[in-house]
């Protein structure tokens, strides 16, 4: 379980920190951050709570070898760059957004440009 869970954190940081190359792109990871904040991320924390039931089981009849810890410790380290993560998230949004606003208004300035000199109108 605790390789899904890292591995799905993962994605999310990858999927989170990319840049869209459009305002599709860009609608679409919106949609996907929402749908990470509001139930992704509960469910990979009630996962985490799991992992920590066996870690707890499995100390009561063994110790655990430095590699389980580190192989363990993995996943909540990821739990723990998700703010920063979602942070970077809204910052290329932003960024995204603006960009994307500024070249829309140039295509209509220009639009209006061309249909003015179409007119005769300098």
């Amino acid at each position: 379980m605790r390789f899904r869970v890292t591995e799905q954190y993962q994605s999310i940081s990858d999927r989170a920190l990319s840049m869209p190359a459009n305002t599709a792109e860009l609608m679409e990871l919106k949609s996907f951050i929402k749908i990470t904040r509001e139930v992704t991320l509960k469910t990979l924390e009630q996962n985490l709570y799991q992992i920590i039931e066996h870690i707890l089981l499995l100390s009561d009849y063994r110790l655990l070898s430095d590699i389980e810890i580190i192989t363990n410790n993995e996943a909540f380290q990821w739990y723990h760059k998700v703010p920063d993560i979602l942070e970077e998230n809204e910052s290329i949004v932003a960024i995204k957004t603006l960009e994307f606003q500024q070249a829309l208004r140039g295509l209509r300035n220009s639009s209006r440009l061309l249909e003015f000199k179409q007119l005769g109108i300098k």
